[in-house]
């Protein structure tokens, strides 16, 4: 809820509160900035398309293009696969590597989202290179961003 001014809340909203705020504060930035990933989907052109994701500045929509924007957003880049909004998200499943000692660490993300009257998945998997560690924390991002959601659809 981010208010400039103290605000009395109740107990209840004040620890949902929190969480968003955390949210926020840790791992918007990163959906927003976005990482590469290997893209395979049912109905998509390839298998294991080197695609960039991130999520769009009015938070609503995660698209997949060809390549990082630039700053200015001077060049185009083509869509990869056709973006997904956030809304329309039905499940997330994080498939991990490691173990119990050394911690889990994210190596891929299937997608699950409403697509018309169908259900669609994609698969995002974290690639072997210098972005892997951004490609993780995307992951996590979007696991407590999916969290959220469905807590929200709940209530």
């Amino acid at each position: 809820m981010n208010f400039v001014d103290p605000v009395r809340m109740c107990s209840e909203c004040s620890v949902v509160t929190k969480k968003e705020n955390e949210f926020y504060d840790k791992h918007l930035k990163c959906l927003i900035t976005g990482s590469f990933f290997m893209l395979s989907a049912a109905d998509a052109d390839e298998d294991n398309i080197v695609t960039y994701v991130k999520l769009t500045a009015n938070h609503r929509t995660i698209m997949f293009n060809e390549e990082k924007p630039d700053r200015e957003s001077t060049k185009t880049s083509r869509w990869v696969y056709d973006p997904v909004d956030v809304i329309n998200i039905q499940n997330l499943n994080i498939e991990t590597t490691g173990d119990t000692s050394h911690g889990f660490m994210p190596k891929a993300a299937v997608l699950k989202y409403k697509y018309l009257d169908n259900s669609k998945e994609v698969i995002l998997k974290v690639p072997d290179d210098n972005s892997k560690k951004q490609s993780m924390a995307w992951i996590v991002a979007l696991q407590k961003a999916v969290k959220m959601l469905m807590s929200s659809k709940e209530t």
